[in-house]
């Protein structure tokens, strides 16, 4: 193995990691100098979503930039929606009050007649979250799919609302309940 060979990724990771990365891909000169800054941050950038932040042997830890949210206060949690009876076919808006910034990533969601229920819109503080005019059935949201619908909607600001329009097309009265599960920031 030359001084630039890696044996795999962990190899690579821990060079990173190391704070000492030799030069990765051997580039010389002002552009392989550039070349290489770039591909360690893009690197480092990966190491820090897959592994935590990246600390150098030796350094501290480095104090939370006060411009955003800390990442390390985002916590999995429910956000439950008030269960609504819907009138033969009649629309109901369905409306959470978030009481913490929150992300949702999965809609579980039952209805009480299988297959007649449909959401036909679903903001976040009055932004549509659809990316195209349409509806969607709640079966797709079922507990069933829950891996399977994952989505990551706009996060909700302290007291702002995520509203759905449920419409039920069958000829009885229908139940909807659902929650939210994303995440919320805990300060």
């Amino acid at each position: 193995m030359t001084e630039y060979d890696i044996s795999g990724p962990d190899d690579l990771l821990n060079e990173i990691l190391s704070g000492e990365p030799r030069s990765i891909l051997g580039y010389e000169g002002e552009i392989g100098a550039a070349v290489n800054a770039a591909v360690r941050a893009a690197l480092q950038k990966k190491a820090q979503v897959q592994h935590g932040p990246v600390q150098h042997q030796g350094a501290a830890a480095a104090p939370h930039d006060a411009k955003g949210p800390d990442p390390r206060k985002w916590r999995k949690l429910p956000c439950p929606l008030p269960q609504t009876s819907i009138t033969t076919g009649a629309t109901a808006t369905i409306t959470a009050t978030p009481q913490r910034l929150f992300r949702a990533r999965f809609l579980v969601a039952t209805e009480s007649v299988a297959g007649k229920q449909y959401i036909q819109s679903l903001t976040v503080q009055g932004e549509n979250q659809f990316v195209s005019a349409g509806s969607i059935p709640v079966a797709a949201f079922a507990p069933t799919t829950f891996y399977n619908n994952e989505m990551q909607l706009k996060t909700c600001d302290i007291g702002g609302t995520i509203q759905m329009s449920v419409y039920n097309s069958d000829t009885i009265t229908a139940t909807f309940t659902g929650t939210f599960f994303g995440e919320a920031y805990i300060d």
